[in-house]
């Protein structure tokens, strides 16, 4: 596999980055979630609500020859949005945008992180050293609020 690069996203990235998280939901989150749960997700990422969400977070993307395959967020002190193309994960993919992700946060001062994980992904954050604090739900959504204290 050719090396992962991962960098800060622009205003051209918006559309791939929407297809990598709508495809994600559909074909990875759907195993833990009914239909009309999954099209409530989706219909908060397109093009329009990602550029809207790039002006006020850091937003990342990882690249293998210039295709994008991933993407994860931070704001403030919250990880948002952490979605790999579904051919492409479990290939430390994830591990390299959070590691990023990490050591962004810490850059800005920030001691501790939170995560609204999906069901799906809370083992991916638990491998990561995030704890579950308690769920949350958003319509009938359910979510995992998880928080990592941040080492120096």
């Amino acid at each position: 596999m050719s090396e992962i690069v991962i960098r800060q996203a622009t205003s051209a990235d918006v559309e791939d980055v929407s297809a990598i998280i709508i495809r994600a939901v559909h074909e990875t989150n759907a195993q833990d979630y009914a239909s009309e749960i999954i099209e409530f997700i989706i219909a908060h990422f397109s093009p329009a609500n990602i550029a809207a969400r790039m002006a006020n977070r850091l937003m990342l993307v990882a690249t293998i020859d210039d295709e994008i395959i991933g993407t994860a967020s931070l704001h403030k002190d919250t990880v948002r949005n952490v979605y790999i193309r579904p051919n492409h994960q479990g290939r430390g993919i994830g591990a390299a945008l959070m590691q990023e992700i990490e050591e962004q946060a810490r850059a800005n001062g920030l001691e501790t992180m939170a995560v609204p994980s999906s069901v799906t992904a809370e083992g991916f954050y638990r491998k990561r050293g995030f704890v579950p604090v308690r769920d949350q739900f958003y319509g009938a959504v359910r979510t995992v609020l998880m928080a990592k204290v941040l080492g120096l």
